[in-house]
């Protein structure tokens, strides 16, 4: 997807979690990130020579016992520039934008990367339970015919899916949400969520494929290769959703 002149991508995301534990003080009894706060200080010098610019995205006077599975920090490569780590209580997250994404000669080597700065800065394994590979990707439909004889058309005419309302829906259909969730042979998750949105301040049809999985994975080996199976279901099926006078615009630069 990346290699197209045009690509659709909006941003790529991998994410893991890992299982949490009650907390030492006596007497408590919330599931937090025990180690959260000393890791997040050693991952910032792990990484300080790769990703240089910091930002705290929630409040700081916010405990950090509410934030479980929630990002609170960002390490960019510099100010605005992707890609971008993310680490909370419990995940950690990778992004990344089409202009700065590959995923042979880049993400994937920072996902193997990521994992393990990740592992240095808690400076024990961590049990991880969750993993997940999604891609956004959006056009302008402006630059695709419009939608003026409704979504489901539109739909219809670009992409290998479709669906009608057979009874009276009283007026014309203004927005569109279709989400769907298949189960594949490893017990992992696909899911496709395709609705309307706003890109580049223009009206756009955006849908997400995301490849999730709940389970216990014993090691980063185990979840780098999950990671390679997750990115041949959507690579495929990136190509096997759109129509191909579809595929072929993404060939041609500044169609979006």
């Amino acid at each position: 997807m990346s290699q197209l002149p045009n690509a659709p991508l909006q941003e790529v995301i991998f994410e893991i979690r890992w299982a949490l534990k009650p907390g030492k003080e006596l007497g408590q009894i919330e599931i937090v990130d025990q180690d959260f706060e000393l890791a997040s200080g050693r991952l910032s010098s792990v990484i300080e020579k790769e990703f240089t610019f910091y930002k705290r995205i929630v409040p700081k006077d916010l405990p950090e016992q509410f934030l479980n599975y929630i990002p609170v920090h960002q390490y960019w490569i510099s100010e605005n520039k992707w890609p971008v780590l993310q680490l909370g209580p419990g995940i950690f997250t990778i992004n990344c934008t089409d202009e700065d994404y590959d995923w042979e000669t880049g993400f994937r080597q920072l996902i193997e990367k990521g994992i393990g700065w990740l592992i240095e800065a808690y400076k024990q394994p961590l049990n991880f339970q969750f993993a997940s590979l999604k891609y956004i990707d959006a056009i302008n439909v402006e630059n695709y015919g419009s939608i003026k004889n409704g979504w489901s058309e539109f739909i219809k005419s670009h992409f290998n899916f479709e669906y009608y309302n057979k009874f009276n829906t009283r007026g014309r259909q203004k927005r569109i949400q279709v989400n769907q969730t298949f189960e594949l042979t490893d017990k992992s998750e696909l899911q496709l969520f395709i609705s309307d949105g706003i890109t580049k301040n223009k009206k756009a049809l955006i849908w997400q494929t995301s490849v999730m999985k709940k389970a216990t994975f014993k090691t980063t080996s185990e979840l780098i290769n999950w990671a390679d199976y997750a990115h041949s279901i959507t690579h495929e099926l990136f190509k096997e959703m759109i129509k191909p006078d579809l595929y072929v615009s993404f060939s041609t630069k500044n169609k979006n």
